[in-house]
């Protein structure tokens, strides 16, 4: 499963774009830098690119100036600007804690984003930074040590909903589903309507064999987002689990459109030939 799966790393609000390199082993560490906490935002960034800018033109040895527009830079796509403006304002500042989180949340690097988010806890321990280093071990299937950092980003910031359905994914991975389910519940609860909520919270189901509530949770990812795959795997897998070969296949089909090498996707469309081959077999007996 993709963690997005990872729901929300928390230092900067980013885009699904900054993903696509890392979408074949998790699809979560974005998701997460998206959700990312917008009250962490300085009134400069939320005036747009052209403020930042021009802070940087007239100050440029101010080190959250580039933070800033690194900001924004993530939030449009533009990674490899962003990941530039996060190293300056490194550069100029080496213990601003926020430019090392945030750089964490782009770093494609997973090595080195584990570093720099080591490096943002040790200056400053919050919650956003547990949540992106957590989503890289996740990346990195160290999931006990994913979970551990989940659980802190909860207990220094029970009010976020976002390391609940992040922990939700880990333990899904672990074999976990019951503890998964009751953190994608608790996620939902406190506000996390994303498609990677319902994503994780239908994947938790489709675990423990109930097919109804995984292909209900995927039908209301899709309805936020019809061009997030993950949720027509998870619901071709509810269909198949409910002995559904023909609309599971329909589904399938349409997460490869999606993310053509998907391994998770390739695994199920085989389970589902396999399926409609048996049934045309029984047919013809």
């Amino acid at each position: 499963m993709r963690m997005c799966v990872f729901a929300g790393l928390l230092a900067i609000l980013g885009t699904t774009a900054a993903l696509a390199d890392a979408k074949q082993s998790c699809q979560t560490l974005t998701d997460a830098v998206r959700l990312r906490a917008d009250a962490g935002l300085s009134p400069r960034t939320k005036t747009g690119l052209a403020a930042c800018n021009r802070a940087v033109r007239n100050n440029p040895t101010d080190a959250e100036s580039y933070d800033d527009r690194g900001t924004l830079h993530q939030r449009k796509g533009k990674i490899d600007l962003a990941k530039a403006d996060f190293a300056k304002a490194i550069d100029l500042n080496p213990k601003f804690a926020k430019a090392y989180c945030n750089r964490c949340g782009v770093e494609r690097n997973h090595d080195q984003g584990l570093a720099d988010c080591t490096k943002a806890i040790d200056l400053d321990p919050n919650s956003g930074c547990y949540v992106n280093r957590g989503s890289l071990y996740y990346v990195k299937k160290d999931y006990d040590r994913a979970i551990a950092d989940l659980t802190k980003a909860i207990e220094l910031n029970p009010k976020s909903p976002y390391p609940y359905v992040n922990r939700c994914a880990a333990l899904i991975d672990k074999r976990e589903p019951d503890r998964a389910l009751a953190d994608c519940n608790k996620g939902i609860e406190m506000g996390d309507r994303s498609p990677v909520a319902y994503g994780n919270r239908a994947q938790a189901c489709w675990s423990k064999g109930d097919h109804a509530r995984a292909i209900a949770d995927a039908n209301t990812a899709i309805k936020i987002d019809p061009k997030y795959g993950d949720a027509y795997l998870n619901r071709a897998r509810g269909y198949l689990l409910a002995g559904k070969p023909v609309q599971a296949q329909r589904d399938i089909r349409k997460s490869l459109r999606l993310s053509p090498k998907d391994a998770d996707s390739l695994e199920v469309q085989t389970q589902i030939t396999q399926a409609l081959q048996k049934k045309a077999a029984g047919a013809v007996r």
